[in-house]
């Protein structure tokens, strides 16, 4: 394009009049004539050249600029927009490169919260494993040999050794229940056994109970399950200490007394009568703690497998229910009411082989059909 208005400097640089402004402005088409933005909000940089000369129109500010020279003009232009980009990027770069460290840091965070969520799970069911393996005849027999053989007894079993030779079944019924209500069996019946069950007790529920608020669920079962496995010694002590078992079973004893001829058998058949008279709870009691070890094994097979999201999820949806107190209805109402909280993640964890749910439900009516009778 040419303009007949250009005004020269001694340097020989050409300038654009504001006559020749609208020429150029309209004429600015080929990509081949263009070094700059064709437009820029208020600011646009016109810049056509020839063999011949050139022409520059220059708006800023919306109104026309006079005497801007072509080589400032050209050099202000690519040098702002290159700094421009460069500050985009490097904000977007930033910002991302913030939201990628914020995103690590979390999934860094949360790995390590779930990976320690587990690991409690584990000791939790080998905790409840080692208790149940406790839960045995060997238990009630150190209860039993603990209480017949305590020196409080050595009086006891030489003063009723002749009535059970001399008088009649009714009589001697009769001469140990009184003699049994005139000095109570108190006698203390801590074993090795007991306390070392006891202490492995105490472990289990504070494991738990660092998980009440995230996961109340998996605490609620782990809870039930501790307070039936914390019954079954003060069950057996009961048992043990218990007159009206004693007076059946040295009545039952007396009806065959003729191979008794002292002291010491006397002692040592009534031991081993106690230990048979008790094992049908022990068996009882053996195959309920199997049932409630197996609910829990479900809850923490259930949470175990689950990926990190989707037990962060899980543990968002056990906060949001709402349910009854400890200590108001049974074992097995509690397990059921525990089970609300627990319903999507076992419904979830549901194979062409195993159904969560549906074994939970069956375990829990089996502990309270064992424990109804």
């Amino acid at each position: 394009m040419r303009c007949g208005r250009e005004g020269r400097l001694s340097a020989g640089r050409r300038y654009l009049c504001p006559a020749a402004a609208i020429t150029a402005v309209s004429s600015w088409r080929s990509p081949a004539n263009i070094d700059g933005p064709r437009n820029s909000g208020f600011t646009s940089d016109f810049v056509q050249n020839s063999n011949a000369s050139s022409c520059l129109a220059v708006f800023h500010g919306g109104r026309w600029n006079r005497g801007a020279p072509v080589e400032k003009v050209f050099a202000m232009s690519s040098w702002a927009t290159v700094a421009q980009i460069a500050a985009t990027f490097g904000a977007a770069i930033g910002g991302g490169s913030l939201g990628l460290g914020f995103y690590s840091f979390r999934s860094s965070r949360r790995h390590a919260y779930v990976s320690e969520f587990r690991a409690t799970l584990a000791r939790i069911r080998t905790t409840c494993e080692r208790l149940t393996a406790h839960v045995t005849y060997e238990l009630a027999n150190e209860l039993v040999m603990t209480a017949v053989y305590a020196k409080d007894f050595d009086l006891f079993f030489s003063d009723i050794y002749r009535p059970f030779r001399k008088k009649s079944n009714k009589e001697f019924r009769d001469y140990v229940r009184k003699y049994l209500s005139s000095s109570r069996i108190t006698v203390a019946v801590h074993t090795q056994l007991t306390q070392m069950y006891e202490r492995i007790l105490s472990d289990l529920e504070p494991a738990a109970a660092r998980y009440q608020t995230d996961f109340p669920g998996v605490y609620r079962v782990t809870r039930t399950a501790t307070k039936v496995l914390g019954k079954i010694p003060r069950a057996y002590k009961e048992l043990v200490r218990d007159e009206e078992v004693w007076e059946e079973v040295l009545a039952e004893m007396q009806r065959g007394s003729q191979e008794i001829d002292n002291v010491d058998r006397l002692r040592s058949e009534f031991s081993t009568r106690l230990i048979k008279e008790l094992g049908q709870d022990v068996e009882n009691t053996y195959r309920g703690c199997l049932d409630i070890m197996e609910v829990l094994t479900i809850v923490i097979d259930a949470h175990m497998a689950a990926p990190d999201r989707r037990l962060m999820k899980e543990s968002k949806h056990e906060r949001g229910m709402k349910m009854k107190p400890f200590g108001e209805s049974s074992v097995s109402a509690e397990l059921y009411e525990d089970l609300w909280a627990l319903t999507r993640l076992l419904e979830s964890a549901k194979t062409a082989e195993t159904n969560p749910l549906l074994d939970y439900h069956k375990r829990v009516a089996q502990f309270e059909e064992r424990h109804s009778n």
